[in-house]
């Protein structure tokens, strides 16, 4: 197993955003001393096809926010000296602290049986050096909705206030069809992707709910504007070491941060 430094950068009309993923070791590995030395010279392996080898699995839990907190302000990242004490008031939360799953409410009220997970599921990393997963706009900030995403969120709401009319008036992912969103975010647990890598081609298979994105890197072009996939339909070419995953064609009724059909990612 290895890890790696994945980074995420979605368009959505004039919106533009930069989601930095900070590597978190799999299970079984021991970081080095001098890793981050290493890292400098470090080359990369290739497959028989040449291409830099990515194939693994690879994990992405960290509590870090994915908007920089207001009490922050303008502060981008954490000094060494911040981190190091941030790292030791995170480390006690699995046990006893204020975010231990093992902590329960009352017995019997709602919110012990909608707890529903304990610690035993928690993945939760580490704290990266930056204070938000978002570095781009430079406020760690995803900007404001606008008029038309207000309105599908309050669509949203109206729908979830009544009871289901049926089991496809439940969201994609209580039925366990997709996670429904894209770019994948770090959340509680399944924070797993095994990459795989054949000529021409690179395949993400997500540990949450088991997705794969097969991944074309021979050029084609995307598919017409007619066809509307959960996970979008994707593009990859190298850009030296870095894979660059370019994704469009996504359906409505899948939504990142309430956007729409003609969200436009790139990772």
């Amino acid at each position: 197993m290895r890890h790696r430094y994945p980074g995420i950068l979605a368009a959505s009309a004039a919106v533009l955003l930069f989601v930095g993923l900070s590597p978190v070791p799999a299970v079984g590995q021991t970081p080095t001393p001098d890793a981050k030395k290493s890292s400098k010279t470090y080359t990369a392996p290739r497959t028989a096809d040449g291409q830099p080898d990515l194939q693994g699995v690879w994990n992405f839990s960290t509590p870090t926010p994915l908007e920089r907190p207001n009490t922050l302000g303008d502060k981008e990242s954490y000094t060494d000296a911040e981190l190091a004490r941030l790292l030791k008031e995170v480390a006690p939360l699995a046990e006893g602290g204020a975010a231990d799953r093992d902590t329960r409410p009352a017995k019997g009220t709602t919110a012990d049986v909608a707890l529903a997970y304990n610690e035993f599921w928690s993945e939760r990393g580490r704290p990266l050096q930056r204070t938000s997963l978002i570095t781009e706009p430079r406020d760690g900030k995803l900007p404001a909705l606008t008029a038309e995403a207000k309105a599908r969120v309050a669509a949203r709401v109206n729908t979830r206030d009544r009871p289901a009319q049926g089991p496809e008036d439940r969201s994609l992912w209580e039925r366990c069809l997709s996670r429904g969103e894209m770019p994948r975010i770090p959340g509680t647990y399944n924070n797993n992707v095994q990459i795989f890598q054949g000529a021409g081609y690179v395949v993400l298979h997500y540990e949450m709910i088991h997705e794969n994105r097969i991944i074309p890197l021979d050029g084609r072009p995307h598919v017409g504007p007619e066809v509307r996939q959960w996970l979008g339909d994707s593009r990859g070419r190298w850009d030296g070491n870095t894979l660059v995953v370019d994704t469009t064609n996504f359906s409505d009724k899948t939504n990142f941060r309430e956007a729409g059909s003609g969200l436009h990612l790139i990772e």
